[in-house]
C-alpha cells in the first residue's frame, strides 16, 4: 500500500488506527559503542540513597530498557526541521524578543508556551483554542498546525489540551552500566609559587579553577548488548476525532500528510556529546498500517512521497501567511501583578 492510499483509508471510521515506524539504529562507532542517554535529576521528594541519572527499566526477566530519546525530545528535534523544508507546508510564524527573533516551531510549549502568551500573538492563538475546544480546529491548524502533531496544554490560560497526533521515542534494550572518573590538574602550583594569599582558602580557589579537582565513578554511558530502536506512530484514531465546521476532510488530509512528513524525516540522531546514532546497515525501516483487529500491512513510502503530498494537502487546504510579532513584556507585567493582587485579595 502506497501513502496516498494509505492516508485515504485513514480518515474512514474503519480505516487503519495507526501508521507505525520501526528502526533499528547503532552507535556510530559500531554495535560496541558506547553511548551517553539523557540525565535526569532525581524526583521530588525522594528519599536519600542511590539514585542513577539515567532512565533505565528493570524487568523481572533480568532485562531491562534504557531511554535514549524521549517523546518530547524527539518533538523538539523534528518539529523545527519541519520549518527548514518549505514555508509552503507549514506557515512562519517569528516572535521578536531581545532584538532577536524565535521561529514558533522552536518554543517547546508550542502555541502554550509563556513567550506566545505574552506576545502580540495571544489574541489570535485564543480564539484558535477556543475555537478548537468548541469542535472547530481550523484557525489552529492553519496557523500552528504542528500543535495538533505533537499537542500543547495551555494550563495556565484556557485549560485546554492539544493530544498528540505524532509520537517518536529511542529505546535501548539490554544495557550495561558504566562509570566514568576524570582529574584536572592546574598548569602550576599557585599557592607553592606564593600567587595567592595564604589565608584564601581551598574553596575559593576551587572555585575559581586554581586547584586539582578529582571527579570519580559518575555515569559513564552504557554499553548496549540488544538493540536500539526507534518507535514513532501517527495516531489516526485521534486524527479522526478533529472537527471542523467547513473543510474537514481537507484538514484532516494535511495534517495526516505533515505528520508522515515528520515521521519520515531523514533525522540525523546527533542525540547529544557522546551519542551519535546512525541507522543499521541492512536493517531498512519498517513501517506499517495497524488496525482495530492487530493486522498489520506493509506501507511502501518515503520521505519524498510524504513531502509531495504535504504540499498539495496545504496548498488543498490553505494555510495562513507568514507572521511576524513581538514580545510584550508589558502583558508579562500584567499577569504577574494580577496573580500578586490576587494573593494579597486572599
Amino acid at each position: 500500500m502506497n501513502l496516498n492510499d494509505l492516508l485515504a483509508k485513514a480518515l474512514t471510521d474503519d480505516g487503519p488506527v495507526a501508521l507505525v515506524l520501526k528502526q533499528a539504529l547503532l552507535p556510530v562507532e559500531g554495535p560496541d559503542g558506547i553511548i551517553f542517554p539523557p540525565t535526569f535529576a532525581p524526583p521530588q521528594g525522594k528519599q536519600p540513597g542511590p539514585f542513577h541519572p539515567y532512565n533505565v527499566d528493570q524487568f523481572v526477566d533480568g532485562s531491562n530498557s534504557c531511554l535514549i530519546d524521549s517523546v518530547p525530545s524527539q518533538a523538539n528535534r523534528i518539529e523545527p526541521e519541519l520549518g527548514h523544508i518549505s514555508p509552503a507546508i507549514i506557515p512562519p510564524v517569528r516572535i521578536t524578543i531581545g532584538g532577536g527573533e524565535i521561529d514558533l516551531l522552536q518554543v517547546g510549549h508550542r502555541v502554550a508556551d509563556a513567550l506566545v502568551r505574552f506576545s502580540a500573538l495571544e489574541p489570535d492563538v485564543s480564539r484558535a483554542l477556543a475555537d478548537y475546544s468548541s469542535g472547530d480546529a481550523t484557525r489552529l491548524a492553519r496557523l500552528a498546525p504542528t500543535s495538533l502533531l505533537f499537542g500543547a496544554w495551555d494550563s495556565r490560560a484556557s485549560g485546554v489540551k492539544i493530544p498528540r497526533l505524532v509520537q517518536s521515542a529511542i529505546r535501548a534494550s539490554n544495557v550495561e552500566m558504566l562509570t566514568r572518573s576524570s582529574q584536572y590538574f592546574p598548569p602550576v602550583n599557585y599557592k607553592d609559587l606564593q600567587l595567592v594569599e595564604p589565608a584564601v582558602s581551598d574553596d575559593a580557589l576551587s572555585a575559581e579553577g586554581l586547584l586539582a579537582v578529582p571527579a570519580g565513578f559518575t555515569h559513564g554511558g552504557v554499553r548496549v548488548k540488544g538493540t536500539i530502536q526507534r518507535d514513532a506512530v501517527i495516531n489516526f484514531v485521534t486524527l479522526r476525532s478533529i472537527r471542523a465546521k467547513e473543510q474537514a476532510d481537507q484538514l484532516r488530509l494535511y495534517l495526516a500528510a505533515l505528520a508522515s512528513t515528520a515521521v519520515l524525516y531523514p533525522q540525523r540522531y546527533n542525540l547529544r556529546q557522546g551519542c551519535l546514532l546512525v541507522q543499521s546497515p541492512g536493517a531498512a525501516p519498517e513501517l506499517s498500517a495497524v488496525y482495530h483487529d492487530g493486522r498489520r500491512e506493509p506501507v511502501q513510502c518515503g520521505y519524498d512521497d510524504a513531502l509531495k503530498l504535504a504540499h498539495a494537502a496545504a496548498a488543498s487546504f490553505g494555510i495562513a501567511a507568514e507572521r511576524r510579532v513581538t514580545f510584550e513584556p508589558a502583558k508579562l507585567r500584567q499577569a504577574i501583578d494580577a496573580k500578586k493582587a490576587s494573593k494579597k485579595a486572599k
